[in-house]
């Protein structure tokens, strides 16, 4: 063997040992590398691509806050007031437990705040009307983050919230019973209310619920039994709310409408009802516990106390004592008169949780006008943490997404689920319209087929961005008749109906409470 062969077959013996030894160091380089943990960045929840003809449901976001210790499961907002909510296709939820932890503290008030504040701030108030739906604590968090945005200078005229069980109600609350330079209720939130800004807001909270309505006289020993029942059957019940009860207390204060909703059966005598005990001795004993519950300053605006004044009991003996004689009229078969309810105040906001996605989507066509013939793309920011705790993915949409082929002229039935979509909830309003003619607008549609609904104006005047309208109207205005192709297609994404009706229901991209 000459010399030049004894090279060459060493090279080859040296190649094939360094080759994969080098191969192995490579692969345990990576293997042993340590994984450095970022923090999840910030993504964008992408819209539902839609046609022209569903635009005004295109640029509706809706943010959903959830209160202290409560969990979003799925499908939530399908029973919530009716089911109404299910009208908004995009819902971000603040479920993220290291962005929100949802307790009752002040670091977890100050987190949540910031991030809804983010949330908002990403949403062009010039296009996109923004919902907030939030309970319990949640309130106190949204009404933090809603001052920190007007202080941005953000329109806050495309800004809408709806607040369940309000612990930020002003004068009955949780939080307004405690003074500022004082904690809450064994919380390190100082107390007080803290008001809302410019925008339109509907408080919905029932008759018995002590997170709204926290006794004022915590010496009564009836208060601390009313917190408990309270918060046990009516505070965590957010469906089957009657608007049109006559009994109803509804109050006004500037943009906040505050709807007090009866409850036919108080928290405490819930057990009997569960027991299956006769509807006259149960309405009966809600003649004499009724006052008596109230007796503990529930309804009395001002801070915690010990006992009422001598006046006050005076006044809450009175009223027992005609309760006692209610219920024995009414256990000798004879129905006692009802109390005549108040006359409601002029509402210069809307009443009900429907008239403020009514709203909701007025707003939007006055803001955007005439629907584009193609489809758009809006965008909520969220944590990519979130949406795996939602457990939800982004639909994927294309914001070049071609105009969908023109409907027929056969009726479409929009109550039918698509794409496997639940049904929606039959409290929620749906009409049914043919297809609108060429030149007609699918605003003209609704107009014509909408049940009627109370008369109501906007919260408060005040200059938009960009081209947006000084008044923000609850009532849809006209809009100019788009070419024929404008009113071509249906909605294109995961469960998108044909936008013959814009307030049709429909499952949103997330579920939330």
């Amino acid at each position: 063997m000459t010399a030049r062969h004894r090279v060459r077959k060493n090279n080859r013996a040296i190649g094939i040992l360094v080759v994969p030894a080098t191969a192995a160091l490579l692969v345990t380089a990576v293997v042993d590398q340590p994984v450095i943990q970022q923090m999840p960045h910030a993504v964008h929840q992408p819209h539902r691509t839609v046609s022209a003809e569903a635009v005004d449901l295109a640029a509706l976001a809706l943010f959903a806050v959830p209160g202290a210790g409560v969990s979003f499961p799925p499908g939530a907002l399908a029973e919530q007031d009716g089911g109404v909510w299910q009208r908004i296709q995009d819902v971000t939820l603040l479920t993220d437990r290291t962005r929100y932890p949802g307790d009752v503290t002040a670091a977890s008030l100050d987190s949540g705040a910031s991030w809804l504040t983010e949330l908002l701030l990403a949403r062009d108030p010039s296009t996109t009307v923004s919902g907030i739906d939030t309970g319990s604590f949640g309130g106190r968090v949204a009404a933090e983050a809603l001052n920190r945005l007007a202080a941005t200078g953000y329109d806050m005229a495309s800004v809408f919230a709806v607040f369940y069980g309000d612990s930020n109600t002003p004068g009955t609350g949780l939080f307004d019973r405690y003074r500022s330079q004082n904690s809450t209720f064994g919380s390190d939130i100082p107390g007080g209310a803290v008001p809302l800004p410019d925008g339109t807001y509907l408080r919905v909270n029932r008759e018995y619920d002590p997170i709204a309505y926290f006794p004022k006289y915590l010496w009564n020993p009836v208060s601390w039994l009313q917190i408990a029942a309270g918060f046990l059957f009516e505070h965590s019940r957010l469906d089957s709310f009657d608007f049109d009860d006559p009994q109803n207390v509804t109050t006004v204060e500037g943009n906040v409408v505050t709807v007090r909703v009866n409850s036919p059966v108080m928290p405490l005598l819930m057990p009997l009802k569960l027991l299956g005990v006769p509807t006259r001795i149960i309405q009966a004993l809600q003649d004499i516990m009724q006052p008596i519950v109230e007796s503990t300053g529930m309804y009395e605006s001002g801070k915690v106390g010990f006992l009422p004044t001598p006046e006050k009991t005076i006044q809450y003996l009175s009223a027992i004592a005609a309760g006692f004689a209610r219920a024995g009229q009414r256990l000798a078969g004879i129905d006692p008169p009802d109390p005549q309810p108040s006359e409601p105040p002029v509402t210069t906001a809307p009443t009900t949780t429907s008239e403020i996605i009514d709203a909701m989507e007025a707003r939007d066509r006055e803001l955007n006008g005439t629907p584009a013939p193609t489809a758009r793309l809006a965008t909520a920011q969220t944590s990519a943490l979130h949406l795996a705790a939602a457990g939800v993915a982004a639909d994927s949409v294309t914001a070049d997404q071609p105009e969908s082929k023109p409907v027929d002229e056969t009726p479409v039935d929009t109550t039918a689920p698509e794409g496997g979509a639940p049904e929606p909830d039959p409290s929620s309003t749906v009409t049914t319209a043919s297809p609108p003619a060429a030149g007609s607008t699918t605003a003209d549609v609704d107009e014509a087929t909408k049940p009627p609904v109370p008369p109501r104006k906007s919260a408060t005047t005040r200059k938009p961005t960009g081209d947006a309208p000084k008044d923000v109207s609850t009532t849809a205005h006209p809009v100019a008749s788009p070419p024929a192709s404008d009113t071509a297609g249906s909605a294109a994404g995961d469960g998108d109906k044909s936008a013959d009706n814009a307030g049709a229901t429909g499952t949103g991209d997330q579920s939330a409470k």
